[in-house]
């Protein structure tokens, strides 16, 4: 909810740096699992994105991971 807010505040930077830090603490979900991958997405870090798709593919839909791989085209 916190990187929600922060890319709402205009404060995007922060926000993917915040899901990764929660990332590496265990905390991993559907739902920031796809923030994160939009927020690297519109940051340009293609890369990154489709490592976390790689890495997370457990935690997506078979439809929202081909919905991603359309935006990293």
């Amino acid at each position: 909810m916190v990187a929600a807010y922060l890319e709402c505040c205009n404060r995007s930077r922060e926000a993917p740096i915040l899901l990764n830090d929660a990332r590496e603490l265990g905390h991993r979900a559907s739902e920031t699992t796809k923030l994160l991958i939009d927020l690297l997405i519109r940051a340009g870090a293609v890369e990154e994105a489709n490592r976390v798709l790689t890495n997370d593919h457990d935690l997506i839909t078979a439809e929202e991971q081909d919905a991603v791989r359309s935006a990293l085209v």
